[in-house]
């Protein structure tokens, strides 16, 4: 009786493990994204693909922790969360393609200064 009690307690403390890693993973892309984001608007294009890089790789690892919380409220908390995070992948993509295309057809104007 005793060893099947620590052995629920057991899996209870692993549960509770996944969805708190889970968070944190959470919290580190949201941060990840915010970066991605701030390097955009400075026009650091390369850095915020790169930060982007990161909170997708992150947000992959939760996507795999996400099977081991089975408290279907915590689950959906963290879903809510991941779906936040698509919307904010899917700005920073857009944008990162619209620089991409400003990129390739920038055309610079002619120069002023003639040789003579």
């Amino acid at each position: 009786m005793a060893t099947d009690m620590k052995q629920i307690n057991h899996l209870d403390s692993q549960r509770t493990f996944f969805y708190n890693l889970a968070r944190t993973h959470l919290d580190t892309c949201f941060i990840f994204a915010g970066l991605a984001k701030r390097e955009l608007q400075a026009g650091m294009r390369a850095e915020a693909e790169r930060l982007l890089g990161r909170a997708q790789y992150t947000y992959e690892a939760i996507r795999q922790l996400l099977d081991g919380v089975e408290n279907e409220q915590r689950r959906s908390e963290v879903q809510v969360k991941l779906d936040r995070l698509d919307e904010e992948f899917n700005f920073l993509k857009h944008h990162l393609n619209l620089l991409e295309e400003l990129r390739l057809h920038y055309v610079p104007p002619p120069s002023l200064h003639t040789e003579g």
